[in-house]
Parts: structure tokens; C-alpha cells; sequence
């Protein structure tokens, strides 16, 4: 009898849900309908949606609006220009929107050893909003066999996070420190003076320790970490490092990042003896030698990122020297110390991105193709996103950039076909997954920034090429204009 009473109130509620929807359906068509006009009114959508409108009232279904929709439709609206002025490829670059009527992207390049062909250029600043491209002059190393300096290849770019510092890092082992203000009369840049060889990667800290103003780390191929600081004291400001550097580490540093509560997460990779990886963290906040903790991995680690809760780190691999690595990719949890792999096809692998919702995990490199996994699935292969390969006969790097976009299921990748391509993870399965795609680019695609309202896009080629995409007009005219100072 208890049965019988249960399952007449289940369906009794059942009966009651269903009444109230369809007394509730008029209403909510009629809210739909507003909805979509005011989409269309304001350009969210695109006309092909707003037919629903027309026919909304006679139709027993209703299309569920994506915020993917306007997404793409801005992206459908921007213009650009390019430009071609530096010492080589395309190696790094940096937005910075914290002023976004002026944003300015800092373009570091690789310049060749050859002294024929070494060129000025390789490092550069870009006043988008002015139409005014400028060099900053510092990384430079004496060549033997000439007795005559050349320009060195700038590893990588960054901005302090209100822009008014450039960070930028050298084969020439060193790093430079270049101060930003309006009337872009750039002074001699603050030198860290203490690294040891060619610096890989930086990072920049969004919550410095107390007392200083910016902190930024970098990692190089001797193995060392370290910890750089600006503070102001009175007029001037004053800098100072900090090395985090464990006894008889060989390893050399691939990437790095800040974590939670300001730790430094540090990759390292394999060398000839001991081809292993092993990711370290730091408590940047003491002055402890010992790393607070740390996991080996069975390939060199190449890459890094941070899921946006703070708990696991996922991480690429790579080979040593010229050898292929072992195809996994490693989720590292920082609160209990356990790690899990998947096996990619993936040998080489370049940039490694984490969803904001931390619900997907994409890795890309040398096959140039994308693999997307859900970190809680990780022995199963969500999807993979092939770009084209180039029919040239040259080596090429394959994926190099990779960004998810907030608020939607779309993710943006950088390949070898020279095309800047937008996949939308949602319609796998179901649809073509490739929504839309800039394919105007004369060479593989080396980096990719955007601007958080998605209204400025930058990306680098590999033949110096820099490409310009914003829905600004002004910023479209001075662009046509450049100025080369």
C-alpha cells in the first residue's frame, strides 16, 4: 500500500509540473520572442536566428540560444591590417588591454646567428590605438668570429598586469626591464643581471608578496628558477631576485607559472643521462632552498597550465635532444599528490590550455593537430582537431597557440596551414565542429593573442608577419598608417 501512495503522489506532482508548463508556455514564448528581438535589434545574432521570430508561435519546438552565436558574429565583423618589420619569425607576443582605447602588443622575434642576416628588430612595441610601431634596443651578444654584436632571439614577452612594464627574456641570458609611459620615449631598460644561460620562459605574478609593486619569475636551461621584484623606493624603482634552485640540478627549465597562494610551479626537462621530467613548486613567500613539493613524469616536460581553481596542474611532454617522447599527458593534483596520464599521438608537444570551467583539457604540437580530454575522463580521447599540414617540405612546429574563450564552448588554435581556426567543442558529434576561421595568413601561425571583450585579435607568423584584427575602425585606419620608430 506504501508503494501504491508513493507512486500516486510521484505522479500527482508529475500532473501538476506538466499543467503549470503548458499554462507557463504562452508566456514563455512571448518572452523568447522579445528576447530574440532584442538580440537581433543589438547584432547578437545572426539573420539566419532571427527567422525564429517569424515562426516561433507555430512551432512546437524552441531553439536554445548559445552565447557561441554572438561570439562568432563578432569575429565574422573584424577587419585588419598586417605589417612586417623585425629581425625574424614571430617567436612570442603580449596584449595588453588595461587601457582599451589603448592597447599595445609587445612582439618578441628570433633572430638568426648568420651575421649576413642578423637583423634589428627583435623586439618590438606596438601602439595599436597610434599606429606606431617602435624597437626596444638591449638584447644583443658579442659573436666571436666577427668581434661585432648581434642581435639574439627574444624567447619570450610580458606585461606587467597594468602595462606599465615590459618583461623580456634572451637567448643572450639575460632579462630586460622596460618601463612604459605615454610618451613612449623608452629609457635603458633595468637588467636582472644574475641568470646564468638563455632564458626559456616567463611569468608574471597577478598577487605579488607584500611590499613589492611587480614580481615576475623566469626559468632557464641551467636549471635555475628565479623569483625578480620591483619595488619603488622614493623616486626610483629598485629590483631584486631570488633564486629557487635545488643542489646538482641539471634539469632545464621549460615553463612556468604562478599557482595559488603564490607558488611558483616549475617544468623541467629530461637530459641525456636521465631522461625523466619532474614538475617542482615553490612557496615564493619564504626564502626556503627546498621546492614545498614535487612529482617525476616518465617524458621532459614542456609545458604547463594551471587549472583555474587552483587544485591540479596539467602538463605536456616531449623527448630529449631529438628524440620523440611517449605521447602522455600527465594531470598533477597539488592537494593530495596523485597523478593520472593519457596517451596522445602527441610526441612533441608545444602548449598545453585549460577551459575556465576546468571541464576540458586541449594539447597541441608538432602533428598539428588538437586533442581535446575531459581531465575527470582522462582514458578516453574527447576529440582531436586536425589542421591541414603544408605541402611545402619544410619543418614546421606545428600547433603553437591554443585558447579557450570564457563563457563558451569554443576553442581558438594556431597551426601550420596558416590558419587561426575556432572550433566549437558542443557540436561534436552532431555538426562540424569548425565554426569559423581566418585563413588570410602567408605562413604557419606562431601566436595568437585576444582581447577579453574579443574585439581585438593579434597573431604572429613565421615569416615576421604581424596581423591585425579589430572591430575599431580607428584603430583599422592607424594600422594602414604605421609608423616605424
Amino acid at each position: 500500500m506504501r508503494d501504491v501512495k508513493l507512486q500516486k503522489a510521484i505522479d500527482d506532482d508529475y500532473n501538476d509540473r506538466i499543467l503549470e508548463q503548458e499554462t507557463a508556455l504562452p508566456k514563455v514564448l512571448e518572452q523568447t520572442i522579445g528576447l530574440l528581438a532584442y538580440l537581433s535589434k543589438n547584432d547578437i545574432v545572426s539573420e539566419k536566428d532571427t527567422e525564429l521570430i517569424s515562426t516561433i508561435t507555430n512551432s512546437s519546438t524552441v531553439e536554445v540560444l548559445s552565447p557561441e552565436i554572438g561570439i562568432i558574429n563578432k569575429f565574422k565583423k573584424l577587419k585588419s591590417f598586417n605589417f612586417k618589420c623585425g629581425s625574424g619569425d614571430v617567436n612570442e607576443t603580449a596584449l595588453n588591454c588595461s587601457n582599451p582605447e589603448s592597447p599595445v602588443l609587445a612582439v618578441a622575434y628570433i633572430a638568426s646567428r648568420d651575421p649576413r642576416y642578423n637583423l634589428p628588430g627583435n623586439l618590438q612595441l606596438l601602439d595599436i590605438a597610434r599606429g606606431e610601431a617602435y624597437n626596444l634596443y638591449g638584447h644583443v651578444a658579442l659573436d666571436l668570429k666577427s668581434k661585432t654584436d648581434l642581435w639574439t632571439s627574444v624567447t619570450d614577452v610580458k606585461f606587467s598586469a597594468d602595462g606599465k612594464f615590459i618583461f623580456s627574456a634572451s637567448t643572450d641570458a639575460t632579462i630586460k626591464i622596460w618601463q612604459i609611459d605615454e610618451t613612449r620615449n623608452f629609457k635603458k631598460p633595468y637588467d636582472t643581471k644574475v641568470c646564468q644561460s638563455q632564458i626559456n620562459r616567463l611569468a608574471v605574478s597577478q598577487k605579488p608578496k607584500t611590499g613589492y609593486m611587480y614580481q615576475f619569475a623566469s626559468c632557464e636551461d641551467s636549471g635555475s628558477v628565479q623569483v625578480h621584484s620591483l619595488k619603488k623606493d622614493q623616486y626610483k624603482f629598485t629590483l631584486s631576485s631570488q633564486e629557487f634552485q635545488e643542489e646538482k640540478c641539471y634539469r632545464p627549465g621549460s615553463d612556468v607559472l604562478f599557482g595559488p597562494e603564490n607558488l611558483l610551479i616549475v617544468g623541467h626537462s629530461g637530459f641525456t643521462d636521465d631522461t625523466q621530467g619532474v614538475v617542482k613548486v615553490w612557496d615564493v613567500n619564504t626564502k626556503k632552498k627546498e621546492c614545498y613539493m614535487k612529482c617525476y613524469f616518465s617524458s621532459s616536460i614542456s609545458c604547463l597550465d594551471m587549472s583555474h581553481y587552483g587544485k591540479w596542474v596539467a602538463c605536456g611532454t616531449t623527448g630529449v635532444d631529438n628524440e620523440e617522447g611517449d605521447g602522455r599527458m600527465w594531470i598533477w593534483n597539488l592537494q593530495c599528490g596523485s597523478k593520472v596520464y593519457c596517451t596522445t599521438q602527441e610526441k612533441d608537444a608545444n602548449v598545453i590550455s585549460i577551459s575556465h570551467d576546468d571541464k576540458y583539457i586541449a594539447l597541441g604540437g608538432i602533428s598539428n593537430t588538437v586533442y581535446v580530454f575531459d581531465p575527470r575522463k582522462m582514458n578516453m580521447l574527447l576529440y582531436a582537431f586536425k589542421h591541414d599540414d603544408p605541402n611545402d617540405g619544410l619543418p614546421h612546429d606545428g600547433i603553437m597557440s591554443l585558447h579557450w574563450i570564457p563563457g563558451s564552448s569554443l576553442l581558438i588554435s594556431g597551426g601550420n596551414d596558416n590558419c587561426v581556426k575556432i572550433w566549437d567543442v558542443n557540436k561534436c558529434g552532431r555538426q562540424n565542429p569548425l565554426v569559423y576561421q581566418f585563413a588570410e595568413h602567408d605562413s604557419p601561425v606562431t601566436s595568437v593573442r585576444l582581447s577579453p571583450d574579443l574585439s581585438l585579435m593579434t597573431v604572429g607568423v613565421s615569416t615576421g608577419k604581424i596581423y591585425i584584427y579589430s572591430s575599431n575602425e580607428s584603430f583599422i585606419q592607424a594600422g594602414n598608417r604605421l609608423k616605424y620608430l
